[in-house]
């Protein structure tokens, strides 16, 4: 069976994964390293230790670049790329030995291949993590395509890395049955801003964000985890509904 139906009459034929709190509850690494690096810069969140409520703001789901030039607007190129690389060096470190995977994705992704569902990672993080994020979680050669917002011409939350992604795996991402067959699924704003400028409906999970803030971010259902009922009805064809829940 390559694909099945789900209410509205078309089959799910790929799914596009962000990585960073969608694959592995990561967020919580890069909140630490970023709370720690931040103290050292006065001029950041009046030399304050940052909560999660100012990482959601201004960092989660975001380009390094896009970060940095909110967070350092007088640095020069240079020390914002500076700062990014030590950052994304410090996170690698703590989180190789501390990434999990989320409950159920193993599962989840068993019976996608089982169907021939189409699968992609599509994040804004630098290849070096998410290349290491994969390989921690023993998730190499799961995915047809590794898409990265950094080498696409712009990041999330521009459309580009999704429709990129279809491009990798073969269909068109203009195609109105490529768009009514592709679910993505987004733990951030920023990458469910993504998601939804590229025409495909997203399904948010909350590792990051409250189901409210995804909905309101363009979620039109959200899950806890892979073992949610409504994301197997979705991908088997049994429903699917956005108050499922």
């Amino acid at each position: 069976m390559s694909a099945t139906e789900n209410d509205g009459g078309t089959a799910i034929t790929a799914v596009l994964f962000d990585v960073d709190g969608t694959l592995t509850d990561s967020d919580e690494i890069h909140f630490d390293v970023f709370r720690t690096l931040l103290l050292e810069h006065e001029s950041v969140n009046g030399g304050e230790a940052i909560d999660h409520d100012f990482f959601k703001k201004h960092i989660s789901g975001r380009s390094n670049a896009a970060i940095t030039n909110d967070l350092f607007p007088r640095f020069s190129a240079d020390e914002r790329e500076g700062f990014s690389a030590r950052k994304e060096e410090v996170f690698r470190e703590r989180a190789k030995d501390r990434l999990r995977r989320i409950d159920g994705l193993g599962r989840f992704l068993d019976r996608c291949m089982s169907m021939e569902i189409k699968l992609a990672a599509v994040t804004n993080a630098p290849r070096a993590n998410a290349e290491l994020m994969l390989e921690a979680l023993e998730l190499e050669g799961v995915f047809e395509a590794l898409i990265i917002g950094d080498e696409c011409p712009n990041p999330k939350p521009a459309a580009d890395p999704y429709r990129i992604a279809l491009e990798r795996l073969g269909a068109d991402p203009a195609s109105t049955s490529t768009r009514a067959g592709t679910i993505v699924i987004e733990d951030s704003a920023s990458g469910i801003a993504a998601g939804v400028a590229a025409g495909l409906r997203v399904v948010g999970i909350t590792t990051t964000l409250k189901d409210n803030e995804l909905r309101a971010a363009g979620a039109f259902m959200t899950i806890d985890d892979y073992d949610s009922q409504c994301l197997w009805q979705l991908v088997e064809g049994y429903g699917g509904r956005s108050d499922a829940l």
